[in-house]
């Protein structure tokens, strides 16, 4: 009998009897992992997370996230801090913002895979491109929040009109469940078939930190001045 099979690893039993030995062959139950895996926002890792969770859907990869906790009180300016009049950037930990069993099945936040490693990922004709080896790390890849239109040519044009039933399939603890209850019935009971303008104000560690000075290349067309906030409202009544 001779027979080729291929496996990413295996296990030889040997028995009292020499002339015994039994062989097991072990294969991935999927090709790869796309990770969450960066020190970044909360909005930032909830469009990442919805990025490896369309990818895993059309290549048949696991996805998962590596979840730092986050609380940056040091860069601030301590005077404001000891007065409270900035709320701080704090991403809590990942069994506040998942349940259990999500944890257990997608979390690698335990495992040693270093953050940020080389933002991004490589640029591709096709999304079943990344189903070919080798990958850019030994498990697959770590994915960013970027459009994956900026770095996939060939997708769908309304790819992202699948992102709604995704989010539905993430497993989010009882907290954050009830804070997305509390959301939807605000919105039903005050603006449902309501004309409505929404604006999205930050001015954190943009404008506050002592670091701020680091962001601004990055970061500079985030910041929101409540002046111009207050502007837009006034010359846009409802």
């Amino acid at each position: 009998l001779n027979e080729e099979y291929q496996t990413n690893s295996f296990r030889i039993f040997l028995s009292n009897n020499a002339n015994f030995v039994k062989i097991e062959g072990f294969k991935r139950r999927y090709p790869g992992l796309f990770l969450v895996s960066f020190n970044s926002g909360f909005g930032d890792r909830m469009i990442a997370l919805l990025n490896v969770l369309y990818l895993a859907k059309q290549t048949g990869f696991k996805f998962g996230f590596k979840w730092p906790f986050v609380n940056r009180t040091k860069p601030y300016r301590q005077d404001l801090l000891q007065k409270n009049k900035i709320e701080l950037q704090d991403i809590g930990s990942e069994d506040e913002i998942f349940c259990e069993d999500f944890i257990q099945r997608h979390s690698y936040t335990q495992k040693n895979i270093p953050l940020n490693v080389k933002w991004g990922m490589p640029r591709v004709n096709s999304i079943q491109d990344y189903l070919r080896k080798p990958y850019k790390f030994h498990y697959g890849y770590i994915t960013a929040h970027s459009n994956l239109r900026m770095i996939i040519k060939e997708l769908p044009i309304n790819f992202d009109t699948d992102y709604k039933a995704l989010w539905k399939t993430v497993g989010f603890s009882k907290t954050i469940k009830n804070i997305l209850n509390k959301a939807t019935k605000t919105y039903l009971d005050n603006f449902l078939n309501k004309e409505t303008l929404a604006l999205h104000i930050r001015g954190g560690d943009i404008v506050y930190s002592n670091i701020r000075m680091s962001y601004l290349f990055a970061f500079q067309s985030k910041a929101t001045p409540i002046e111009i906030a207050l502007e837009i409202i006034e010359q846009n009544p409802l």
